[in-house]
């Protein structure tokens, strides 16, 4: 709908810019720093003979804490606006940067909500509750959608800064609600002497920072983005999105592992350790690259089916497909990473990790101005591709040295390689099985023939995962029916208290 409206233009461009900049400052003071630091106390807490007034006191301190720093520093932002736009969206045009001035000085108000979602989640969270914060990150999203519907004829682009206000204010609201229905009251105030408060800001700032460093690299896409033609930085998010849900796959999978993972590390248990990484690497990869293979094949109806209609052109809807195809590339190595960064957090290897960041954001800067003159918008896609890649490997190095366990390296990074490798030989057997039947049927439409590549694709790339033995189908069906008897027990449990 966004697409329709605003199709790829400046006004786009400079929306995507102003809303990447309380992500950045969310990561630095906040994001997946807080929630990592969080968790550890938050879990004695729902541990403890008083786990409600004691998960309440970490949350009212924690909230009132990013409250202060967070809201401070969304109203510096908005003042600073223009000098902001300057560093982040460098190339835009003049009229461009006005309004992508305009837009930071109302997306800046969004940080502090955006921020206190962290507190939410490591709450509920630590108390079983995973549907209902996943689902409220939905809300932002839909109330961006429902206001450039509604005030994008009158307003223009600044209706989706609007949006992303109001969605963000939804969003935490609802897990503030949930808490509270949970037993959880909701309070402000700080206590700078309560012990696991100073403890949670004690490992803040350094998961901050590598945090930070990891979300910057987006912005360095968007940066080298504008100097592309009108449009460039709208091409790379929008072909970038439609990876986000397979992406997501890696995040879910992560929080919920961390826990056990966090358990197996307070107790030494290195076999433990490896036993679950290589299992859930097994896992996502087996998924993640057929997903991608999927995507590969699929991405010219689906970027049609998503985007082109409106304002938004044949030649977007060309230059997002080429991006998509890239960014698909991505998604194994991206999940992946994810989730062995857990493993890293578990360890509190803080410096290694501010280290990789840094070097990663630095390689991101240099593939990007690399690849550009030659691939432009695919080109940012395909220097992610190369950055997760190395991402992967660099944790695996680490992991490797601190565990210590014999094999270590091949058992996390062989299924990438051979399913990686499954999912290209695959693929190339759908393109091959695609020009056999245009040669045989050469008034096939597109419909058929992308039947016929689905066909081939995937039991090819199943059975070849399965002949290398990394396909985990048996896993796979027993963990779904072990998750379908569950919810079972739990829907008779509710009937027979009603």
């Amino acid at each position: 709908m966004i697409a329709a409206r605003f199709g790829v233009s400046r006004e786009t461009d400079a929306y995507l810019v102003s809303a990447q900049l309380p992500v950045v400052f969310d990561a630095l003071l906040a994001g997946n720093g807080l929630y990592s630091a969080m968790l550890p106390a938050a879990t004695a807490a729902s541990l403890s003979k008083d786990p409600d007034r004691r998960l309440a006191v970490l949350v009212k301190h924690a909230a009132t804490f990013v409250l202060l720093i967070c809201g401070s520093v969304s109203i510096l932002g908005a003042l600073l606006a223009s000098q902001l736009v300057t560093l982040f969206g460098g190339g835009l045009a003049p009229e461009s940067h006005v309004v992508a001035s305009r837009l930071t000085m109302l997306t800046c108000l969004s940080l502090p909500f955006i921020s206190l979602t962290n507190v939410t989640w490591v709450a509920l969270n630590t108390r079983g509750k995973f549907w209902g914060p996943a689902i409220a990150l939905s809300f932002s999203n839909l109330a961006i959608v429902v206001s450039a519907l509604v005030l994008g004829p009158s307003v223009g682009i600044y209706a989706l800064g609007f949006g992303l206000v109001v969605g963000s204010v939804i969003q935490v609201g609802s897990q503030f609600r949930q808490l509270s229905r949970d037993g959880v009251p909701i309070g402000l105030g700080i206590d700078f002497k309560n012990r696991e408060f100073l403890g949670v800001l004690g490992n803040l700032w350094p998961l901050a920072l590598s945090g930070v460093i990891t979300t910057l690299s987006p912005a360095v896409d968007n940066f080298v983005a504008t100097y592309l033609p009108t449009g460039g930085v709208t091409v790379i998010r929008y072909g970038q999105g439609l990876t986000i849900p397979f992406s997501l796959v890696g995040v879910a999978i992560s929080i919920a592992v961390l826990p056990r993972l966090s358990r197996s590390v307070a107790i030494h248990d290195s076999a433990a350790i490896v036993n679950l990484l290589h299992r859930i690497v097994r896992f996502l990869t087996l998924v993640l690259f057929g997903a991608a293979a999927v995507l590969i094949v699929v991405r010219v109806p689906l970027v049609t089916l998503a985007y082109h209609r409106g304002a938004f052109d044949a030649l977007a809807a060309q230059r997002t497909t080429e991006t998509l195809a890239m960014y698909a590339l991505a998604i194994p190595f991206s999940s992946t990473y994810y989730f062995l960064l857990r493993g890293l957090l578990a360890y509190m290897r803080i410096r290694e990790l501010i280290a990789i960041n840094a070097a990663m954001l630095v390689l991101n800067l240099c593939l990007d101005l690399l690849f550009l003159p030659h691939l432009a918008h695919a080109g940012i896609a395909l220097s992610s591709v190369c950055v997760q890649a190395a991402y992967v490997l660099l944790a695996v190095l680490v992991l490797k040295r601190d565990l210590k366990v014999r094999g270590i390296g091949r058992r996390l990074l062989a299924p990438l390689v051979v399913n990686g490798a499954a999912a290209g030989l695959a693929l190339w057997m759908s393109f091959g099985a695609r020009s056999l039947a245009l040669s045989l049927m050469p008034s096939a439409n597109e419909p058929v023939l992308l039947a016929i590549q689905l066909v081939t694709l995937v039991p090819a790339y199943v059975g070849l995962s399965r002949l290398a033995g990394y396909c985990e189908l048996g896993w796979i069906r027993s963990t779904w029916e072990h998750f379908a008897t569950a919810l079972r027990r739990k829907a008779t449990e509710g009937i027979a208290r009603a």
